[in-house]
């Protein structure tokens, strides 16, 4: 009892002399006094026996929680120790002015403790009440006020916001370096904390120069002491070159301080931080593959701290923890498990389990359980975590989010994709609360999210993840970093996915070049990246680059492993073998087979994903082989396999390749009816998972197995145009893809609806196939044209779609040069541009059509019905839409009654005799009309006498062509030479598609100028003046109209001036149109830039007649200039024009116009290019898009002097009130009639787009 009484005098002696205390080195040494006798117990009795003699607010009672608070803390107790800390702030807050300092040093105190909880905010808040009591006792200029700072930085660094956290230490460093002078230890260890701030920004080069400072400071004096400062200093110094892909530098680095610590490691607290720095070596050595190394170093640290500190202590767990790290890396899962479990008890045993670094070595034994596959114990291991953590720190904290990622990824695993994204979400919205959507936690959750939509098969919505998180990576890490390889090489494998090749190759292209530059060659991911890259070589064709690819993946694997007994080659084997099943080499693809299924069933047994792509790939070779029964083995084992892996009820697509692969086996052998179930299997899978092209193909097959029950081959089409309409629209910049791959659906829709008798659908399938992009492209001009649309999204929408576009072919055009001559930076950067710019495109899009359902028809149109196509017919016009697939040709008439389906002939070759009627009429010298009278009498009785029953009594017939029925002048068909012309009995016009003129139609035409252009400047030869002279000569000589034939040779171009079109212009000013408002443009203003110009500013869309009088150019086999209409830039002669004057197809349908007529007086400009997918290839339908509803254009190269009596004939018709088409006719009688104009040559040519 007198030993308690004496303590008790004891301690409220040194509380009194701790009160009275004046200086900081006396408060100092008497709380270290306390240190050595108090534990909590001692304190708890103290405070007990006090209890009875003081108030409950005496300032002595503050210092006992102070003491308290100060142990928990230093038993890692954070959250205990906020209380007891908060308790004594509390006291001293009613003691008053004479307890500032205590009040200080528990603020201060108690903002560490919430620093190691990671709640950073309350961090901060505290220790700037603690700054305000500084800067009342003491001043700024002062230690206290310093270390606060530096304090303060650390807080805004653990948060990610480094631009706040470097004015905090660049104002510590700068107090420390005055106080204490630039050889100080203490300013050293404030520069080295400033340069790893900037390391943590980014700015590598500044982290690097004042680490490096700190370095220099502490080596100018080596003791202890300064050894306890400068291993952490080149520790920080090995992080920047980490960061900066420098791993051989950071190697060099640690391996110097290691030398230090050795020679320092007598002194106990140096040897745990050359354990540390051992740890940190081992992690470098895994990255640069030194394997042995790497083990070497991490059992070195193991040693240390079990040897100094002893199992059971928290810095030895965390050497546990990082063995357990370096088995896991080895693929050691068994071992990983035991070194973890064993750190986690560790942990738990030192500073307890509800210790972030104890919950953070549990999420560590849950991530190897997981990789076990054992998802039932990581998955409540992960969930135990969460659920403390949400408990101690809250729902909104950085430790939390982890926990919410962590529970994500096993969602991931068992392909439970919805709750997956459940828990991204909610770690993800954390993140970027805490530190936004630039940084290093926030990137990691944008690439997992887009690694769910990619194993879900939502391959748009992967992009759109991945490249944020590329965005956030090159903003942390700059351009040089694994981590852009990694994600560079996640989007390829996306964009690969989603059939965008091109951006495919690009972003594989760049992850390579930054695994080359980092680590070269001989490096496990080095080898990963290249193996991606074959993938892409072979999707577009490139076998013997995808081979060289792969080889090299082979010979980095086999010499990092010396056995060569690598698990990975089993996947490089397994690609090999669809490579030569490429190439046709079946035997060497079974070869390459049957070796990734050894090694894959060795490693991961045979239940595994990557397992069964080997039974995949090996059962293909077997098909394509001939031998189906192995074929059949295979596929079955890849199903057992997949339905292993996910689950049999699994929505993965993995699971919808096997099912598929064993459905197309089974339809080889004609057996339809175990066919069917395994493709509706695939087929849902890919349904849920929005992937497009697998679910066309998909549809595709079923299609084929020559099913005989109508009614289910209707319902699986009708889903599969769904499906394809779906696709235009979510995948916009690579439609054409999914049009092209549903070009067999069309054709059996085709097909069927002719056996069917089926007008309905034959019309659909029939619109649906021709000019389906096109058909949008018309909707969007008709869709700005709303006055719900303000200028402002008209202007908005069309730049985004130049961008895409414009984007589109900077990556395309990358592909076409020489690989010497790519610029992959320009495709990947396109790449990204072009993904921005649809996720803009959508987004306006859905704002606009919100507001304006008629917006929303418009700019997602889809073909007119057949209801439709018969009132647009009106009652004297029939439609005559002719259908070519490779099986049936057929017309399908409508009326505005009925409609039908008319079987033409399909034996007959009508390429070859429209070729022979094209070459015959279109040639001059004139050739007499009986060379070219067999195949117009042919084509009349193949394509308009079946026909003719059903369109009695019409006055007009609006003509569909397909194929190169487009060069056919239909007007000149006849029955034999006694016979009335086709174009006599009928008024001919043509349309793309129905549902193009439809739409076209809709424009409302307000204006009645005209606007004429002509007289274009073509040869390079001549001067300013003998271009005028040239273009206004009235009557040309019968020689050389040029001034001077001996320039005729320097004429560059290929193209001569036009005269005619200058006399064709003037006589429609003067005579025809005299009344009207009349603009035209010639010579040096002729130019493409004048007409872009025009359109941009609004002035275009003022004209109802456009009138072109110039060249025009065809793209021939083996031409790479494209179908265009030709302006004044071509004679290289308009300086001030940054256009080439190939006014093409895609520039045209980008016009603004407003036009009730586009007339197309040019050479060949109604030609189209015959192309399987006639996307936009007539510069008619181009003009139609652009917004006029009429188009006239010429078939072949016109006659100057015929032209300018056509075009002023038809336009007075035309103002006479004669619709177009009759306007045509009638000019054409005439001509008929005429002695000079009779031949076909001078009227045929002209044709009416409508």
């Amino acid at each position: 009892m007198k030993k308690k009484i004496h303590a008790i005098v004891l301690y409220a002696f040194l509380l009194t002399s701790f009160l009275n205390a004046q200086s900081l080195d006396e408060r100092i040494a008497y709380v270290q006094d306390m240190s050595s006798a108090c534990t909590l117990e001692y304190i708890d009795e103290l405070e007990a026996e006090l209890k009875s003699v003081l108030s409950r607010n005496d300032p002595r009672f503050a210092l006992l929680n102070f003491r308290r608070g100060v142990i928990l803390s230093g038993n890692a107790r954070y959250s205990e120790a906020v209380d007891v800390f908060t308790k004594a702030i509390r006291i001293y807050k009613r003691a008053g002015d004479d307890y500032k300092y205590s009040l200080y040093s528990a603020e201060f105190n108690l903002a560490n403790a919430y620093y190691y909880l990671a709640k950073y905010d309350d961090s901060i808040t505290h220790y700037l009440v603690v700054m305000d009591l500084v800067q009342e006792f003491a001043g700024k200029n002062t230690y206290d006020w310093a270390i606060t700072s530096l304090s303060i930085g650390n807080c805004y660094y653990a948060k990610g916001d480094y631009d706040k956290a470097i004015p905090f230490c660049s104002d510590a460093s700068d107090i420390f370096c005055r106080l204490y002078g630039a050889d100080s230890a203490i300013y050293a260890f404030s520069q080295g904390t400033l340069g790893l701030f900037y390391d943590g920004k980014g700015e590598f080069e500044t982290a690097e120069k004042l680490i490096k400072e700190a370095i220099e400071i502490y080596t100018k004096n080596l003791s202890p002491a300064t050894v306890s400062g400068l291993l952490p200093a080149y520790n920080n110094l090995a992080l920047v070159y980490q960061h900066t892909g420098k791993y051989s530098s950071a190697l060099e680095t640690y391996e110097c301080a290691a030398s230090i610590a050795e020679a320092y490691k007598s002194d106990l607290n140096i040897e745990l931080t050359l354990a540390t720095i051992y740890s940190n070596m081992c992690s470098v050595c895994d990255v640069l593959c030194e394997y042995d190394k790497a083990y070497e170093y991490i059992m070195k640290s193991v040693e240390i701290r079990e040897r100094v500190l002893g199992e059971n202590d928290f810095n030895t767990a965390t050497s546990y923890s990082n063995l357990a790290a370096w088995f896991y890396g080895k693929g050691d899962y068994e071992s990983a498990v035991l070194y973890g479990e064993k750190a986690l008890s560790a942990m738990i045993h030192s500073v307890g389990k509800e210790n972030p670094t104890s919950l953070s070595a549990m999420d560590n034994v849950a991530v190897f359980y997981r990789e076990k596959g054992d998802y039932e114990a990581a998955l409540s291991m992960h969930s135990e975590a969460l659920e403390i953590r949400k408990r101690l720190l809250g729902e909104t904290y950085y430790e939390t989010a982890k926990s919410y990622n962590y529970i994500g990824m096993i969602y991931d695993r068992l392909a439970d994709y919805k709750n997956a994204l459940i828990y991204y979400a909610h770690a993800v919205d954390i993140y970027e609360t805490l530190f936004g959507s630039l940084h290093e936690n926030t990137m990691n959750m944008y690439n997992n999210i887009g690694d769910i939509y990619y194993d879900s098969g939502d391959f748009s919505n992967a992009i759109k993840w991945q490249l944020k998180a590329l965005d956030a990576a090159q903003a942390v890490f700059g351009s040089e970093h694994k981590t852009i390889s990694i994600i560079c090489s996640n989007l390829c494998l996306s964009y690969r996915a989603y059939g965008d090749y091109d951006s495919a190759q690009s972003y594989a292209e760049h992850a390579l070049e930054v695994q080359l530059n980092l680590f070269g060659e001989n490096h496990p991911e080095t080898a990963v990246r290249y193996n991606n890259l074959a993938l892409i070589y072979k999707d577009k064709n490139n076998l013997e680059k995808a081979a060289a690819c792969l080889t090299k993946c082979v010979e980095i694997y086999k010499s990092l492993y010396a056995d060569g007994q690598c698990p990975e080659l089993g996947t490089v084997y397994s690609n090999l073998c669809a490579l030569y099943i490429d190439e046709s080499q079946y035997r060497t693809a079974v070869e390459y087979g049957e070796l990734a299924v050894q090694f894959d069933e060795a490693y991961y047994g045979e239940n595994h994903p990557k397992t069964m792509t080997a039974y995949i790939n090996l059962a293909s070779a077997y098909d394509y082989w001939g031998n189906l029964r192995s074929a059949l083995k295979w596929n079955k084992k890849a199903v057992s396999a997949a339905e292993s892996c996910y689950g049999a009820d699994s929505k993965n697509p993995k699971l919808a390749i096997a099912y598929y692969n064993l459905a197309f086996t089974y339809q080889e052998q004609n057996e339809s009816d175990k066919a069917i179930p395994y493709f509706e299997k695939a087929y849902l899978i890919w349904q849920d998972a929005a992937n497009f092209s697998e679910m066309i193909e998909c549809l595709d097959r079923v299609l084929s197995c020559g099913i005989e029950n109508d009614a289910f081959v209707r319902e699986t089409m009708e889903l599969a145009f769904s499906v394809l309409e779906k696709s235009r629209v979510v995948a916009s910049s690579i439609k054409s893809n999914f049009l092209q791959q549903a070009m067999p659906i069309y054709s059996f829709g085709l097909d069927f609806a002719k056996q069917k008798s089926d007008t309905d659908l034959a019309f659909w399938c029939s619109e649906s196939i021709r000019n389906r992009s096109f058909l949008d492209q018309v909707g969007v001009d008709a869709a700005l044209k709303l006055d719900e649309v303000t200028d402002l999204e008209r202007d908005q929408i069309r730049e985004l779609m130049e961008q895409i576009e414009e984007n589109r072919l900077i990556i395309e055009r990358q592909y076409k040069v020489p690989e010497e001559d790519q610029n992959m930076a320009d495709a990947l950067a396109a790449a990204k541009r072009l993904s921005d710019a649809e996720t803009a495109l959508l987004k306006l899009d859905a704002e606009i059509g919100m507001r304006c359902p008629k917006y929303a028809q418009l700019r997602n149109p889809v073909p007119v019905s057949l209801s439709v196509a018969q009132e647009f017919c009106g009652k004297n016009r029939a439609i005559l839409e002719y259908v070519f697939t490779s099986s049936e040709k057929y017309c399908i008439v409508i009326t505005d009654k009925k409609s039908y389906i008319v079987a033409l002939d399909n034996a007959y070759d009508y390429a070859v005799s429209v070729k022979k009627l094209y070459d015959g009429v279109s040639k001059f010298p004139l050739k007499k009309e009986s060379t070219f009278e067999r195949p117009r009498n042919e084509l009349y009785e193949k394509l308009v006498m079946p026909v003719l029953s059903y369109i009695k009594g019409k006055s007009g017939i609006l003509v569909v062509p397909d194929g190169n029925l487009a060069l056919l002048p239909f007007d000149i068909l006849r029955q034999d030479s006694d016979s009335k012309m086709l174009g006599e009995q009928y008024a001919v016009a043509l349309s793309p598609s129905v549902s193009v003129s439809y739409v076209s139609k809709q424009n409302n035409v307000t204006g009645s100028s005209v606007f004429a252009l002509g007289g274009a400047w073509y040869d390079s030869s001549l001067s300013e003046s003998e271009h005028d002279y040239v273009l206004n000569t009235a009557t040309l000589p019968s020689g050389d109209p040029y001034p001077n034939p001996k320039t005729r040779a320097a004429n560059t171009t290929g193209w001569n001036d036009l005269p005619g079109t200058m006399r064709e212009l003037n006589l429609l000013k003067d005579s025809v149109f005299a009344a009207y408002d009349f603009f035209s443009i010639t010579q040096e203003e002729a130019t493409e830039q004048h007409i872009k110009s025009i359109s941009e500013s609004g002035e275009l869309e003022h004209y109802s007649i456009v009138h072109f009088a110039c060249h025009g150019y065809f793209n021939r086999p083996n031409s790479s200039q494209p179908t265009s209409i030709l302006l004044s830039e071509i004679s290289t002669m308009i300086d001030d024009s940054d256009e080439d004057g190939y006014l093409t197809i895609s520039e045209s349908s980008l016009l603004s116009l407003n036009a009730d007529f586009v007339c197309l007086s040019a050479c060949e400009t109604g030609i189209v290019d015959l192309d399987e997918s006639d996307d936009m290839t007539g510069l008619s339908r181009a003009f139609m898009t652009a917004g006029s509803r009429h188009v006239g254009v010429s078939l072949w190269e016109a006659s100057d002097d015929a032209a300018v009596e056509f075009m002023t004939r038809m336009y007075r018709k035309i103002l006479k009130g004669a619709d177009y088409a009759s306007a045509y006719k009638s000019v054409k009688a005439e001509f008929r009639k005429s002695a000079e104009w009779s031949h076909p040559f001078y009227w045929a040519l002209y044709t009416i787009y409508e």
